[in-house]
């Protein structure tokens, strides 16, 4: 039977943007399209000035293929920063003991703190949202409670027609809003429309 390719990941530690276009050049003349780049900052720990956050979003527009994030930083801020700058995949070593003398285990998790690590980045993942701008429910919601409408200032007669004086706007809009008033001067009631009552099309001529 057929067996899956592995995904390949290129780790791209000190290397030139063109070292790296060499290196997906060459994976991909082999025959290997499940390419995943890793950004891995040099350094333990590496200091914050050479993080360079901002080429996760070069190496996936140039490239066209996931990006993992390597952290080489003690803490969780980085990780979480990268997920915001587009990272794909993050990479944060384990230790039992980050007081172990070795350089990695400085910039280590230890057991007890993942869980919150992981946390954090599910949060920050949901938060993230889309490109582009909509209204989620809680939004909606809140937009409705707060934004006024068009009402009936006072009892409107059946066959009258409105006018500025016979509307006005109060929270929270249910039909009309105040940006629509043009739809509703001039028209006529159809019926009786008591005092604040949302003014709907529906109730107009």
């Amino acid at each position: 039977r057929t067996v899956p390719q592995a995904s390949l990941q290129l780790d791209i530690g000190s290397a030139t943007l063109a070292e790296v276009e060499q290196a997906v050049d060459l994976a991909l003349s082999l025959g290997q399209d499940r390419i995943s780049i890793n950004h891995c900052p040099t350094g333990y720990p590496a200091s914050a000035e050479n993080v360079n956050l901002n080429i996760l979003g070069t190496l996936k527009r140039v490239f066209g293929c996931p990006v993992a994030f390597s952290d080489h930083s003690p803490g969780v801020e980085m990780d979480v920063a990268a997920l915001c700058f587009g990272a794909n995949i993050l990479e944060k070593t384990i230790t039992l003991d980050r007081t172990t003398r070795s350089p990695e285990h400085l910039m280590s998790l230890e057991p007890y703190e993942f869980a919150g690590f992981v946390h954090s980045i599910r949060t920050v993942e949901a938060a993230r949202g889309v490109v582009r701008r909509h209204l989620g429910p809680q939004e909606r919601e809140y937009r409705r409670k707060v934004r006024r409408g068009i009402f009936a200032a006072r009892t409107i007669q059946g066959g009258e027609i409105i006018t500025s004086e016979c509307l006005t706007y109060k929270r929270p809009q249910s039909s009309l809003g105040p940006d629509q008033a043009s739809l509703v001067l001039g028209r006529v009631a159809k019926q009786t429309i008591d005092e604040n009552t949302a003014i709907d099309m529906a109730l107009l001529d």
